[in-house]
This record gives C-alpha cells, structure tokens and sequence, in this order.
C-alpha cells in the first residue's frame, strides 16, 4: 500500500498513508490484504501521527477499524488513564499520581514545568506534548536496520541436535 512503512514488531507497524484515501478506504485496504495474505484478522488505527493512530488501533481491537480526527481527541482522551501512553509504566504513574494525575485529562491540566519537575525534563515535555495528542517522536520511514535476527522452536524444525548448528552456519555472514 505504501512504501512509508515503520515496523515495530512482527505484529505491528506504522505506515504514512498520506494522500492515498480517506481513512477508512486506507484501514479497509490494509485489513483486507492482511487478511488475504495471512488468513489472520487484523485491526487497524489511523490518525495524524503515530500516539493517536495507536491509540485508535487499541479503540478498533478485535477486528475492527477506528478513525481518530483532530476535532475527536478530547473526547476521546476523557476518562482515559495516562497509563494508555507508552511510557507510562508502574514508576511514571506513581509519581503522576503523587501529583494528583490519572486521567489524560488530568494530565492536560499540567503545565510543562510541572511536569518537568516531577519526572524530569525529558519525560515531562514528552507527555505535556502527548497529553494535547502531539507526538514529537521523530518518524523514520524504513530505518536503518541493527540486526537481524532468527529463531527456530527446538522439537519443531529440527529432529536431530546438529540441524540447529547447520541453520546457525547458514544464517551467519562468515
């Protein structure tokens, strides 16, 4: 559908779609030809960048598609817990709620410095910027690859022990 195509997992990617449909053709498309290619059913998010377009992808699970616009994100964002934004483990919710923060809303109501001060200056910026629905993570189309990386499930592929080295001879660059 587009070569513009970050990959996060074996299960999950995102993919700049600009200019290719509305959102729901796009979600369509990509749903159709995973289920085509894969047999496996997949739900798709899509939005203006990649926090909403996650946070839509968790919106259509299982099996379905959601559309996060603009105009939708503080109705969208109310009741939600802060610990729907990645970065936000176990340590990050204790000190927000030392500052009586659970809710994205709750989150929005902040000020930067605040934020800054409780968690740091990295973390405090990152989520004052999150919490309005900005996400300032650089997008990088393709990057560059750092490994590369196999695995096989002894017992499944292999019935004797020296089929496990030949695989790891064959996968090595020497």
């Amino acid at each position: 559908i587009t070569p513009h195509v970050e990959g996060v997992s074996c299960d999950e990617a995102f993919a700049d779609v600009t200019g290719l449909g509305t959102p729901e053709e796009v979600m369509s498309a990509v749903r159709t030809r995973i289920k085509q290619s894969t047999g496996c059913d997949a739900s798709v998010g899509c939005s203006v960048n990649r926090l909403l377009a996650r946070m839509a992808t968790s919106k259509a699970k299982p099996n379905g598609q959601f559309f996060l616009g603009r105009e939708g994100i503080d109705s969208f964002f109310d009741g939600k817990s802060v610990r729907t934004l990645p970065g936000v483990g176990r340590q990050t919710f204790k000190k927000l709620e030392a500052i009586g923060v659970g809710t994205l809303l709750e989150l929005r109501g902040k000020s930067k410095v605040q934020l800054q001060q409780q968690l740091g200056g990295r973390t405090g910026s990152l989520l004052y910027e999150m919490s309005r629905g900005v996400d300032p993570r650089p997008w990088q189309s393709r990057p560059p690859r750092k490994s590369v990386c196999a695995q096989a499930t002894w017992g499944v592929r292999f019935k004797e022990a020296g089929q496990g080295g030949k695989v790891v001879g064959d996968l090595s660059w020497g």
